[in-house]
């Protein structure tokens, strides 16, 4: 009888505190707004000048950027790095510019002062061999 009862009372605890738990994982990320003048590639997706917002996806290793009216969508996987000692981050973006094209290289975030570094696509990685790149700063 007592191993029924602690049982029930252990099923009845795990019940009560999972949502608890789950729930610190599943907030999302509030993330934030950014206007961004120019069309630009992220992952593999071109994506219009426009207003959007940046945040977390599932875990703290993809980004996904999409635009106001959810037309314009892209999900990255990127890699964390705290920015150089004693170096305070703006929140915003690094783009690397070649020519005419602008491929997004970074995701700035103050709140935690993580700098998220976005993989290069193919198409980059090749005009890189190529071109210099001119890194483009916007802010929020």
């Amino acid at each position: 009888m007592n191993s029924r009862r602690l049982s029930t009372l252990s099923t009845l605890v795990l019940l009560v505190l999972l949502p608890v738990g789950l729930h610190g994982q599943m907030t999302p990320d509030p993330g934030f707004a950014i206007d961004v003048p120019f069309s630009f590639v992220a992952g593999d997706r071109i994506l219009p000048a426009g207003h959007y917002t940046v945040s977390h996806v599932m875990n703290s290793n993809w980004i996904r950027v999409v635009s106001d009216d959810g037309l314009a969508l892209a999900t990255l996987q990127i890699v964390e790095s705290k920015p150089p000692r004693g170096q305070n981050l703006t929140t915003g973006l690094i783009f690397h510019q070649y020519g005419d094209k602008y491929f997004l290289a970074q995701v700035l975030t103050s709140r935690d002062n993580q700098v998220h570094d976005c993989f290069k696509s193919r198409e980059e990685r090749t005009l890189a061999r190529n071109l210099t790149a001119t890194q483009v700063a916007l802010q929020r």
